[in-house]
């Protein structure tokens, strides 16, 4: 079974062939939550404090009575317009519009800003694009990289040596590629290079990860392998370049232990080395079974598996600056679970975290998010945080723009609300903030206390930026 990409909340038959990828995410993606529809047949004791007691007052009143205040404010302005709306009323004449929107690749800090990864339509065709936008969101360049094929995910980018490195996936009669280029000084005249077109596979998985440390940037993807014993299965494979070896990175080289089925890869830069996430396969495990009466006889009811579950369980390795592996691969999540979507980045200690949902069994899920913590040794520390969430996989958030980093955790609740923890530290369990700033829009990036934000607007994505924390407060003091 092959994962895909491009949802974090879709139906249970949709969430079994979803792609796990950790946001820089982002994780690779198009998640935007729906409009919430309140729910009547829920008993008061059974909402969230500040829905059962009367929306915002009742919000502010939980924040009296101990809970941490609202961190972040929406900034002014109508912040920057990525691609274009479109027709806001349908036209009889006119057949349906193709492709339906821009999706988001990564996002990453670069040059005082954002530069975010986009497919964005451009008359019936898909075009990959760099977009700079400042912290404040109010202006943006976007860079033409392109045509695209096959309605893939986003490009993935990487900073190297103050130069934007870009992965940008498409499918030619062959297969699935990844081209490799260059972007000079996304913010003022761009310069484009382009570089090698990769050759990853036919398989269905769209997964790849892309990061650099110092002047080297490993670009990772998970491949199809007939030939893998004892069966054929996925496998992790990388190539490692820079921004002057674009037109002839080498040979892609074997990452994964040759007989483990390893998916989903997701890299993560740490000082002069990567962590490297995946996820490994155990096979299918059958659904637990669910009585239903038999056509024959309506009071005989007969067992029926009504999906089989794949289990599959996150494992981490660490790689050196060339992207070989300095150890065997270490269990962060149970084998016997089934983690769908999960997220990972650094704190200023240089330690792994890594949080996701670990579901227990097909539509049943737990009230927990799982946060685990490697360090370097090999030790792994996990923890449990229960909580009325939505489903998917919680937002790691860092700010590298503070100094030391900051690293905090962005979950949704079942009310459609959104939850942001000031600081996510290793003893001490996070107290979450209501954000209503955050709520209903992706949350795509931090940098300085500034947060960007995506919200769709009919087939474009209007970028808009919050501040937060002591971001927030310098702008009050304005």
């Amino acid at each position: 079974m092959r994962w895909k990409t491009s949802s974090k909340v879709a139906c249970l038959s949709c969430l079994l062939l979803v792609q796990l990828g950790c946001r820089s995410r982002p994780k690779p993606k198009q998640d935007f939550p729906a409009e919430v529809v309140p729910n009547t047949e829920l008993a008061p004791e059974e909402l969230p404090p500040e829905q059962a007691k009367g929306g915002a007052g009742a919000a502010n009143a939980a924040n009296a009575k101990g809970a941490p205040p609202s961190l972040c404010q929406l900034g002014t302005g109508s912040g920057f317009m990525l691609g274009e709306p479109g027709r806001t009323s349908a036209d009889a004449d006119d057949a349906v519009e193709l492709p339906f929107g821009v999706d988001l690749g990564g996002v990453m800090s670069a040059y005082g800003g954002f530069a975010v990864g986009a497919l964005v339509p451009v008359g019936k065709s898909l075009e990959a694009q760099v977009v700079w936008v400042p912290a404040a969101a109010n202006r943006g360049i976007s860079v033409a990289l392109g045509s695209v094929h096959g309605g893939g995910p986003a490009p993935e980018l990487a900073l190297n040596s103050e130069v934007l490195l870009v992965a940008i996936p498409d499918t030619d009669a062959a297969g699935k590629t990844l081209r490799l280029a260059s972007v000079s000084a996304a913010n003022l005249k761009p310069v484009v290079h382009f570089g090698e077109e990769l050759a990853v596979g036919r398989d269905d998985s769209d997964a790849f990860s892309l990061a650099s440390v110092h002047n080297q940037t490993l670009l990772v993807w998970d491949d199809f392998d007939k030939k893998a014993k004892p069966k054929g299965h996925s496998v992790i494979r990388g190539i490692s370049f820079s921004p002057t070896t674009i037109d002839k990175p080498g040979q892609p080289f074997l990452i994964s232990p040759p007989f483990l089925d390893a998916q989903a890869p997701r890299l993560v830069a740490r000082g002069d080395a990567f962590w490297l996430v995946w996820a490994a396969s155990e096979g299918i495990e059958k659904a637990p079974p669910r009585a239903i009466p038999s056509d024959e006889n309506s009071a005989t009811p007969e067992e029926t598996h009504l999906v089989d579950a794949e289990r599959r369980y996150l494992q981490v390795v660490l790689l050196d600056g060339a992207g070989k592996p300095l150890g065997k691969p270490l269990n962060i999540s149970e084998p016997s679970g089934q983690v769908l979507a999960y997220d990972c980045s650094v704190d200023a200690a240089g330690a792994l975290i890594v949080a996701f949902r670990n579901e227990a069994a097909p539509g049943v899920e737990r009230e927990t998010i799982e946060v685990v913590r490697v360090l370097p040794d090999g030790s792994v520390r996990r923890r449990s945080l229960p909580g009325a969430w939505e489903p998917g996989a919680p937002d790691l958030l860092l700010d590298s723009g503070r100094k030391p980093a900051l690293l905090q955790l962005l979950v949704g609740d079942e009310a459609g609300g959104a939850r942001l923890s000031e600081a996510l530290t290793e003893d001490v369990n996070p107290a979450f903030s209501n954000e209503p700033a955050l709520a209903r829009s992706r949350v795509l990036g931090i940098n300085q206390g500034r947060v960007l934000l995506a919200q769709p607007r009919g087939r474009a994505l209007q970028l808009r930026s919050a501040t937060c924390g002591a971001a927030q407060k310098s702008e009050m003091a304005k």
